[in-house]
């Protein structure tokens, strides 16, 4: 989903508010990674290094492949 607004915002020109998507993501996960890094303890076997790792290369790839994208439609 957000991969489909960041580029339909590129293809609008609306750099800053494709910023603001990548921005709120962080800001919307931040609560839950917090929430794990306080209990410092394994939930369902995976640790908050883990949790961490997982939310910054999935977030990462999702942007790469919306900017990608947005490189060959322009």
């Amino acid at each position: 989903m957000e991969r489909v607004l960041i580029i339909g915002l590129g293809l609008a020109g609306q750099l800053g508010a494709a910023g603001l998507v990548i921005a709120a993501k962080g800001l919307i996960r931040f609560p839950e990674l917090q929430s794990k890094r306080s209990e410092r303890e394994s939930v369902d076997g995976v640790g908050i290094d883990e949790v961490t790792e997982y939310f910054l290369v999935g977030s990462f790839v999702s942007w790469l492949l919306a900017l990608g994208t947005l490189v060959l439609a322009r």
